[in-house]
């Protein structure tokens, strides 16, 4: 029998639709902040601005508002939901959600008044005092955005901890944990074993070179005659390597580079 767990593994944050559902209202929301910020930051120098220029920045920074409230409580909504669905909704959750109701309703006021052109006392006064308390709530509502994001990105080591638990409760159910650990057991007693077999073997190579007589002069001679001409292209590190091939030790590196030189002179 194949595992075949029917729950899906829980998305890392950055793989998460979720994740960008808020954090590109929230950007957008972030860069109409920036703009109005800096428009109030500069109203001593605000007629030094062209018109050409103001217009398009106080319209950008408007739409940026705009998404990011409207679009941002699209993906914190179902968060919410999902949370409350799970019973996992805290009191933040709901403080988030009714932050992002209550600004699309004065969003959608303050739209309609300014529709109307002012031709009535309530839309007179929406329109004047409406852009303040919006552009206020909409700071707040991306607040609610980053605390719902937030806690996907804080939740999702508990969320893949629980399937975990599921899916080993589910191979149990369905025995197959036993079978999977049993074979990962085998396995992992395999490896060792091998590793074992192959220490012992290096172990005992060791101690027979141990045991090897070190090499004399006449027995480097003795291998530079089967070289046939080629001893002057000896090396060090060849020379120990014709030694072992004869089960002797090298001498020491004085002694051994002196019968390198011979070899040259030969």
């Amino acid at each position: 029998m194949t595992e075949t767990f029917w729950k899906p593994e829980p998305k890392a944050p950055w793989r998460d639709w979720r994740t960008y559902s808020m954090l590109g209202p929230i950007a957008s929301g972030a860069l109409g902040a920036c703009i109005f910020f800096a428009l109030g930051l500069a109203f001593a120098e605000i007629a030094s601005i062209r018109p050409e220029v103001r217009k398009p920045m106080i319209l950008v920074a408007a739409f940026a508002v705009a998404i990011g409230s409207t679009f941002g409580s699209i993906g914190s909504g179902i968060e919410v939901f999902r949370k409350s669905h799970k019973s996992q909704a805290t009191a933040w959750d709901w403080v988030s959600l009714s932050i992002s109701i209550v600004t699309t309703i004065a969003g959608m006021i303050i739209g309609v008044a300014t529709l109307l052109g002012g031709t009535t006392n309530w839309s007179q006064e929406a329109v004047i005092w409406g852009s303040a308390v919006v552009c206020g709530l909409a700071a707040l509502d991306a607040s609610g955005d980053m605390i719902e994001l937030g806690g996907l990105f804080g939740s999702h080591e508990d969320r893949y901890a629980l399937w975990l638990e599921e899916r080993e409760q589910w191979r149990r159910e369905n025995g197959l944990a036993v079978t999977a650990n049993g074979q990962a057991l085998e396995s992992k007693l395999e490896a060792v074993t091998q590793w074992a077999e192959d220490l012992e073997t290096r172990l005992a190579e060791n101690e027979a070179r141990w045991l090897w007589p070190v090499a004399q002069k006449g027995d480097f001679v003795r291998i530079l005659e089967r070289l046939n001409g080629e001893a002057e292209n000896l090396q060090r590190d060849g020379a120990i390597l014709l030694l072992a091939d004869e089960q002797l030790q090298p001498p020491s590196d004085a002694t051994l580079g002196r019968w390198l030189a011979m070899a040259k002179e030969v």
